[in-house]
C-alpha cells in the first residue's frame, strides 16, 4: 500500500530519514509564593503570544550585505524564498497578524539563518524580543528548496515564531510514549539529540498542571 502525505512523513520519521526541529531552552518565568499556580500556568500558556494586529518584521542574516554576521548564517536565495512562502501562507489563514522582511537585523523581532548542521529550530513567540540583536531567533540547518519537507520545515518554524509549541507536548495530546524507543530513535542519526534535548523537545509535556485541571490548550495545535 502506498503511503502518504503524513503517514509518509511518520513512516520517514521511524526510518530515521527526517531530522527533527528543537525549540532552544529557555528558563522557566517565576512567579511571587502568593500567586495561584492556575493563574500562573494560565498566565505561562499565553505570555508568549503576539498581540492581534502586530506586524513582525523577519530578516534573514546576509554577509554580503553588511549584516556583520557570519557568512555561514548565509542562506541561498531559493532557501529564502520558501521561507517567505512560508510567512505569505501563514498570514492567509487571517491569524491577526502582519508580516514584512527588513533589510537589516537590528530591525527585525524575527532574524534568521541558515546555519547548516545546527538543526531547524525558532524560538518561541515574543521570547524572540529577548534575544540580542546580533544573534538568530530562527534557524534552519538543511537545504529547504531541494527536501522534500523544505516547506513543511518552514511552516513549522514560523509556526513556533508565532507562538505555537508542539503539539505533541499538549498535555491533552494523550500520548503513552516508549520513552526508551524514542531516546534511542533520537539519539542516534540523523538527530543524533542529547539526553537533555529529547526531553525537553519531546517527552515533557507543556504545563502538566493544566491537564488534571481540564483546560483545552487550543493555540498548541501547531503544523509540526
Amino acid at each position: 500500500m502506498e503511503i502518504t502525505g503524513a503517514s509518509q512523513a511518520s513512516e520517514d520519521i521511524r526510518n530515521g530519514k527526517i531530522k527533527l526541529c528543537t525549540l532552544p531552552q529557555v528558563p522557566e518565568r517565576e512567579f511571587p509564593r502568593n500567586i495561584n499556580p492556575t493563574r500562573a500556568e494560565i498566565i505561562r500558556v499565553i505570555e508568549k503570544t503576539w498581540v492581534n494586529g502586530t506586524k513582525i518584521h523577519y530578516c534573514f542574516f546576509d554577509h554580503t550585505k553588511g549584516h556583520n554576521s557570519p557568512a555561514k548564517w548565509t542562506g541561498s536565495q531559493d532557501d529564502k524564498q520558501v521561507v517567505r512562502e512560508a510567512f505569505k501562507e501563514w498570514k492567509a489563514l487571517g491569524i491577526g497578524l502582519e508580516f514584512e522582511e527588513v533589510d537589516f537585523p537590528p530591525d527585525a523581532e524575527v532574524r534568521i539563518g541558515f546555519q547548516q548542521g545546527d538543526g531547524s529550530w525558532s524560538y518561541l513567540g515574543t521570547d524572540v524580543l529577548n534575544i540580542p540583536l546580533n544573534q538568530r531567533t530562527m534557524n534552519f540547518g538543511w537545504p529547504l528548496a531541494d527536501d522534500a519537507y523544505g516547506k513543511e520545515t518552514a511552516l513549522h518554524e514560523v509556526g513556533h515564531t508565532l507562538a505555537l509549541p508542539h503539539e505533541h507536548q499538549n498535555p491533552k495530546a494523550g500520548i503513552q510514549w516508549n520513552e526508551d524507543a524514542v531516546r534511542a530513535s533520537l539519539s542516534g542519526p540523523p538527530n543524533n539529540w542529547l539526553s537533555e534535548t529529547i526531553e525537553y523537545n519531546i517527552l515533557l509535556d507543556i504545563l502538566p498542571g493544566l491537564k488534571a485541571r481540564g483546560f483545552l490548550l487550543s493555540h498548541s495545535s501547531s503544523a509540526g
